[in-house]
């Protein structure tokens, strides 16, 4: 009952009608509904997203609300759901004329974010590819990458978490950041390294998809094995493991340009996927035209992806009771005990279903983008 108490003190008087009780049934019934097998996780451009859509659509019918979409109850939108790799990505290194191929997802692959184009270019070693002006530490100081290829090692140095007084990495060590920071310093393309392995560790690539990104951001991006990178070291006198040991040890960049003789010649041959979904918006008129909304997201993980709390489990069906099948719940029964007080509230709710949220809030931020309803007159949301 305490949602219908937040929802009260922002919608009625005192003299206002007082709602039913919520029904415990009803509620776990639609969790369960809406997180069955064939639901299929309510992943994006799923058939169970288009169940779940057409359940709670139906549902909001019954009630007798207002459809406030922009088809119906239905504001349809277009996501980018992954990208799948197509046949032409070939990493080729040239060492003075010598050419070697090297082989897609043995000793390279592409990053499921990575901009589609050939390019062929010089070699450029930034460390750990971080511009870090809070830590008085930048890979790129001094060094002219333009047009060039950049070779970063993962994560970042150690003296970060230290001066941050954080346990964890920060951003810096994300592949994202270390992208736009490549890209922003004139790059086009960059080439990930795993560099020092813990003891037993494997240097392995990482899975095709298995990091969240953007659609496309905006320069090459690719990850090599470190045996690769052993070879054009050693032929300039140095060591991963020696230049890497140094950077931590020192705090300080060692970045560096590789002879000249050296250059990459990269195809990256990306398709982004896509797939339509919607979200469901019904409304119950208020005495003002102000309004309050309730809503929650309906779509999940599908059958896993990046974001899984269970990678083990990736391929599986991931059912989403409390991610967030128990929020579009809870939503639906709020809507059933307010829908007969239709015009007697002081202000009117608007019932948002919202999908895209697991790909990066992207339903809600389609409805601010192209709200349904005036966007000055709403005055609060409760986020089941």
């Amino acid at each position: 009952m305490l949602c219908v108490l937040l929802a009260f003190s922002l919608l009625a008087t005192a003299t206002a009608p007082s709602t039913g009780s919520a029904d415990p049934s009803r509620y776990l019934n639609d969790i369960k509904i809406l997180a069955a097998p064939n639901m299929e996780g309510r992943g994006a451009g799923t058939k169970g997203l288009a169940k779940a859509t057409k359940y709670i659509e139906h549902r909001y019918k019954s009630l007798g609300l207002q459809p406030v979409g922009t088809s119906g109850y239905l504001q349809p939108f277009n996501v980018t759901t992954g990208a799948k790799l197509k046949s032409d990505n070939e990493f080729i290194v040239d060492e003075g004329g010598k050419k070697q191929p090297l082989a897609l997802n043995q000793d390279f692959v592409p990053v499921s974010f990575s901009s589609s184009g050939s390019l062929t270019a010089p070699l450029v070693f930034a460390g750990y590819g971080a511009s870090a002006e809070e830590f008085g530490y930048d890979d790129y100081a001094g060094l002219d990458v333009k047009d060039k290829i950049v070779v970063v090692l993962r994560y970042e140095p150690e003296i970060f978490g230290v001066k941050s007084g954080q346990h964890g990495l920060t951003q810096h060590s994300q592949l994202i950041t270390k992208a736009i920071n490549a890209r922003n310093h004139g790059a086009k393309a960059l080439v990930l390294l795993n560099g020092k392995l813990g003891d037993g560790e494997e240097d392995l690539l990482m899975r095709f998809g298995g990091v969240s990104g953007p659609q496309d951001a905006g320069i090459m991006l690719l990850q090599m094995k470190n045996a690769v990178a052993d070879g054009w070291l050693k032929a300039a006198g140095k060591s991963l493991a020696e230049i890497q040991q140094q950077i931590n040890h020192s705090g300080k960049p060692d970045s560096f340009a590789f002879p000249a003789t050296l250059q990459l010649s990269l195809k990256v041959d990306i398709e982004a996927t896509h797939a339509r979904v919607n979200n469901v918006l019904a409304y119950l008129p208020g005495k003002t035209a102000e309004y309050v909304i309730i809503g929650a997201h309906f779509d999940h993980l599908g059958r896993g992806d990046s974001n899984s709390l269970a990678p083990s489990q990736i391929g599986q069906i991931h059912p989403g009771a409390d991610d967030n099948a128990s929020g579009t719940a809870g939503v639906l029964e709020l809507a059933r005990l307010f829908a007969p007080m239709k015009g007697q509230l002081d202000r009117g709710i608007l019932f948002m279903s919202f999908s895209g949220e697991e790909l990066g809030l992207l339903g809600s931020a389609e409805w601010v983008k192209d709200p349904t309803l005036p966007l000055d007159k709403c005055v609060a949301m409760l986020n089941m």
